[in-house]
């Protein structure tokens, strides 16, 4: 029995170096970049929509997509096809669907920029809405709307810029972009400004796992082109976030948004708070 337990206590005190070696150490550094990889994205973005003083929103927007990359880019943007697409409009108690069939199947790049630290649209400014450059990734959002809701936006809208130096946990970076939102039914635009902290630093499955906290603002204005948006407004977005150092991906991200401003309807120019909430994640 003694000599049992000896053996099982020397078999605990082998395995104490190798659970620990599964954890990277505060003080590690890592370099954070976004590498070509075969990819599938999932999204669901659903917003309620508050007009005026009601507290109880008097409109919803869901919008759920898959946008596939089945090869790895050797160079070049990294091409996406949209695999899956639904989207849903909710007012007065009634639920209509937004057609997106016409949209499965079509492609658009995302291309690696600032030395691999961000992915952004593939040929256009990121977060610039340029006219019908990329109205073949459009949702038909109706005539109180000016502007088509664009699927490859919306993906590369919230995949988030990396830090340009090494990062170990604690480490805190900023960043900004043009961006460009709906709130209620009006496009607003901004310069969205991030504040980042890397929280946490591990191995999973042989693989860097870095987890991110981002706190974002933005003052907003009408989209250029767009009249419907009237006053200053503001945008905040608070995310979570895990990114594969080793494989230079996004696992996943979840967070909130809200913006707010006021919209020129039928009704009179009205005041329109906005509550959004957003889940991404990736398969590699």
């Amino acid at each position: 029995m003694k000599n049992s337990m000896t053996k099982l206590k020397a078999a605990l005190l082998a395995a104490i170096p190798l659970a620990a070696s599964s954890i990277s150490t505060a003080e590690e550094s890592v370099l954070l970049r976004y590498q070509p990889a075969a990819t599938l994205f999932s999204l669901s973005l659903e917003s309620d929509i508050r007009a005026g003083e009601k507290e109880q929103p008097v409109a919803g927007r869901k919008f759920v997509m898959k946008y596939e990359s089945p090869t790895q880019a050797e160079s070049g943007p990294i091409r996406f096809k949209l695999a899956e697409a639904k989207a849903s409009y909710t007012a007065h108690g009634m639920n209509q669907r937004l057609g997106t069939k016409h949209l499965l199947g079509r492609e658009f790049g995302l291309e690696i920029a600032d030395e691999g630290r961000a992915l952004h649209l593939s040929g256009h400014q990121h977060g610039a809405h340029q006219g019908t450059a990329h109205k073949n990734m459009d949702i038909d959002m109706g005539p109180a709307t000016d502007h088509g809701f664009a699927l490859d936006e919306v993906l590369a809208e919230w995949l988030p810029a990396l830090p340009q130096d090494p990062v170990s946990q604690g480490s805190k970076w900023n960043t900004q972009h043009d961006s460009r939102t709906l709130v209620g039914w009006a496009w607003a635009q901004g310069i969205l400004e991030c504040d980042h902290e890397l929280v946490n630093l591990k191995q999973e499955a042989g693989h860097q796992v870095a987890s991110v906290h981002s706190n974002c603002l933005s003052v907003l204005s009408a989209l250029e082109g767009s009249d419907q948006y009237s006053g200053d407004g503001t945008l905040t977005r608070n995310t979570q976030w895990q990114f594969d150092v080793t494989d230079g991906r996004l696992i996943s991200l979840s967070g909130e948004q809200e913006s707010n401003g006021f919209s020129d309807l039928p009704q009179g120019n009205v005041q329109i708070r906005q509550l959004s909430t957003i889940s991404l994640s990736s398969e590699g």
